[in-house]
């Protein structure tokens, strides 16, 4: 792996943790904006699209602590993709 991959993966891994803490925080559209423009969100076997489209299923979903673990990050040129174990507490578990 160059050193270039190495600094991309780190920077996505920076980027999954970003997801988590704005998510968390409640701060929706800071979340959906760290995702491209044509992004697309899979989870729960759904796809969401674009920032309108990842905003929407963030402000839909229940309020909770996400703690990331281990992901897969693919670097191809200017192209990556990432899949990432989360666990997902909802707020009203966590008393």
């Amino acid at each position: 792996m160059t050193a270039t991959a190495a600094d991309d993966r780190a920077a996505i891994r920076e980027l999954i943790d970003s997801y988590a803490l704005a998510l968390d925080a409640g701060e929706v559209e800071e979340c959906a904006r760290l995702f491209a423009a044509d992004g697309e969100f899979l989870v729960y076997g759904k796809t969401f699209a674009g920032h309108d489209g990842i905003a929407g299923m963030f402000r839909a979903a229940a309020r909770g602590l996400h703690l990331t673990g281990v992901s897969r990050i693919a670097v191809d040129g200017e192209r990556a993709t990432a899949r990432s174990q989360v666990l997902f507490v909802r707020a009203g578990d966590l008393q």
